[in-house]
């Protein structure tokens, strides 16, 4: 496998560093239950999250549209409340940011930054990122190459000579349409196949597998 040489790595958050997909599947279930639907498997929860809180009730949902901001706040109030319920760090996370302690890196999710900040400190990680970036920290969050930009301004670095990691869609087209090159993490909760016909720059099972692909 051809090595990518990088400056600054980009990591997405939920599922590719964290697994965080039981407890968004709980918050979104407390909200079909708040309006008498009956709860949905996590991994059927999992197929609409990567997009944003809006886009994820609205797919989860049968009417989201009648009462969205009741909605929106019913699922804010809970998970705020539960998202560290389950949430993990992927078993090869501690060792992949070890590894890579002296390259730069960030942490660019489609979660609000506080939640994402929450769940890296509680999770014992923050330390590793030279910032954190959610949805509410740019105007238009991934699928748009926006935060990518905005990762090259504050940091300085080309992105020509960055690298994101991610599992969904919104990742790969992120950084398709941003000209940097990405790594499709086929572990977290993308689909595989619908990752790889996205031409990612390449395909991992496991997140160690980048230690033998970055340099």
């Amino acid at each position: 496998m051809e090595r990518i040489r990088a400056d600054l790595i980009v990591f997405d958050l939920d599922g590719t560093l964290v697994d965080s997909g039981r407890d968004i599947a709980n918050a979104v279930n407390h909200v079909r239950e708040k309006v008498g639907l009956k709860p949905m498997e996590a991994g059927e929860v999992l197929k609409h999250v990567g997009s944003g809180l809006r886009k994820t009730l609205h797919d989860s949902l049968d009417d989201f549209s009648r009462n969205s901001e009741e909605l929106v706040a019913g699922f804010v109030d809970y998970y705020g409340r539960h998202m560290l319920d389950n949430a993990r760090l992927y078993g090869p996370v501690k060792d992949v940011l070890a590894h890579f302690r002296d390259k730069r890196k960030v942490v660019v999710s489609n979660k609000l930054e506080r939640y994402s900040r929450r769940i890296l400190e509680a999770l014992g990680v923050s330390d590793h990122f030279e910032f954190v970036m959610g949805r509410d920290s740019v105007e238009k969050p991934k699928p748009d190459p926006e935060p990518l930009f905005c990762v090259s301004g504050r940091t300085g670095v080309p992105l020509e000579r960055m690298v994101l990691v991610g599992d969904g869609e919104n990742d790969i087209n992120c950084a398709n349409a941003a000209g940097v090159r990405c790594i499709a993490a086929g572990y977290g909760f993308g689909e595989p196949d619908s990752l790889r016909a996205l031409n990612p720059s390449c395909f991992i099972g496991d997140l160690g597998e980048i230690k033998d692909i970055l340099e």
